[in-house]
């Protein structure tokens, strides 16, 4: 086994994508020299599985930008190890995938940034911010693809980004450039999510024919949700837009199963909650976005059909907060009207869980600051019946 033959295409197909400067990962996985240097932790961390991060359970919803290796790429990365990493041919190696700007999915078309950083205090309760987003727009634009990219990510819980067509929010921030507190909301009603993102989110186009609409004229507003790490930070985030040049056959909607009703006893290591929602018309999903926090340890969404018969959305077993994100199905999953789809989430509040925010344990119950909890999945859906009109 050979770095240029048998390994290079793994990690350029699997790794690079967060293994490369300004991204997520802790170094870059780029050339022959890189992986030598971490070969060692390179063979453990996949055997475990623990590399590369993908949380869904095989046969339970097959989604794209699957990143879990096979047993036979495993096993290619040990035997390479163990052979003392060999560099091999170079006329083997292939080329190395090309990033533009560090942005994942090419060049923006519109790309958006806070007028100034934001200063996050060393300690406290999360905070909840909201910042305008001038776009400039004099005609209305199909949003296809939207990249995030936080500059601090060690204190971004989360973010949700929403058009304002009348000015809401410039009044909402008195001119203020940094923004207004919003939490719990926008402070005015704000139509459905243009785009969010989470740690370790994956931006990714919607299919061919599906787009948001951005009105001319509107602002978007980013409503970033940040938890203290104990020094003082500062963030400051930039929004790429991607756009489709004609109209879209659809634009998706959000139909959300999800639970108020969380009261976690502390050292109760096995807590259930669970929910369910009607789908109100034939829709064909095609994404799905699971939410909780520290102490949920395993999530799973099923669609029983009005005729008795059952599809698996999603069933990860082992949720970390730190690898959430937006999966789009591999083909879009058909639910006819009347179809129930019920959520289940699992959360430890023990002693044992190395994740749990309190020790000792305390009782958690529902809240937005991120040593609560939450229980939340998203399907985002379009209609059935029109689809191809």
């Amino acid at each position: 086994m050979t770095f240029n033959k048998d390994v290079a295409p793994i990690i350029f197909a699997h790794c690079t994508t967060c293994h490369r400067p300004g991204e997520v990962a802790p170094f870059p996985l780029l050339t022959y020299q890189d992986a030598k240097s971490r070969a060692p932790l390179m063979a453990k961390v996949v055997a475990s599985r623990l590399m590369p991060p993908w949380k869904p359970v095989p046969g339970y919803g097959e989604f794209l930008g699957n990143r879990r290796l096979t047993d036979a790429q495993i096993r290619v990365i040990g035997q390479w190890v163990r052979e003392g990493a060999p560099e091999g041919d170079p006329h083997d190696l292939p080329q190395a995938p090309r990033f533009v700007s560090g942005w994942q999915l090419g060049q923006p078309d519109l790309v958006l940034k806070m007028a100034r950083p934001f200063n996050v205090p060393a300690t406290g309760d999360d905070v909840y911010h909201c910042f305008v987003l001038r776009t400039g727009l004099t005609e209305d634009k199909y949003v296809v693809g939207f990249e995030e990219r936080p500059s601090n990510r060690r204190v971004v819980h989360h973010s949700i980004i929403v058009q304002d067509e009348h000015g809401a929010a410039r009044r909402l921030a008195h001119g203020s450039d940094v923004g207004y507190p919003c939490f719990g909301g926008f402070g005015f009603p704000a139509p459905g999510y243009l785009g969010f993102w989470t740690p370790g989110a994956v931006p990714h186009r919607q299919p061919p024919g599906i787009a948001e609409i951005l009105k001319k004229r509107a602002d978007l507003v980013l409503q970033t949700h940040f938890h203290p790490d104990g020094r003082p930070e500062e963030e400051q985030t930039t929004i790429g837009l991607y756009f489709a040049q004609r109209p879209p056959r659809e634009v998706p909607m959000d139909l959300t199963v999800g639970s108020v009703d969380i009261d976690i006893p502390a050292g109760d290591a096995h807590y259930k909650v669970a929910s369910f929602a009607y789908v109100p018309g034939d829709v064909e999903v095609i994404s799905i976005i699971p939410h909780c926090h520290l102490l949920c340890r395993e999530v799973m969404a099923n669609a029983t059909l009005p005729d008795g018969g059952t599809k698996p959305l999603i069933w990860i077993k082992d949720w970390e907060f730190n690898w959430q994100q937006q999966y789009w199905y591999r083909t879009p999953v058909k639910l006819p009207a009347g179809t129930r789809v019920d959520m289940e989430m699992i959360y430890d509040n023990s002693s044992r869980n190395p994740r749990n925010p309190h020790h000792p344990p305390e009782r958690v119950t529902w809240g937005e600051q991120s040593t609560d909890e939450m229980a939340e999945v998203h399907l985002e859906v379009v209609p059935e019946q029109r689809r191809g009109h």
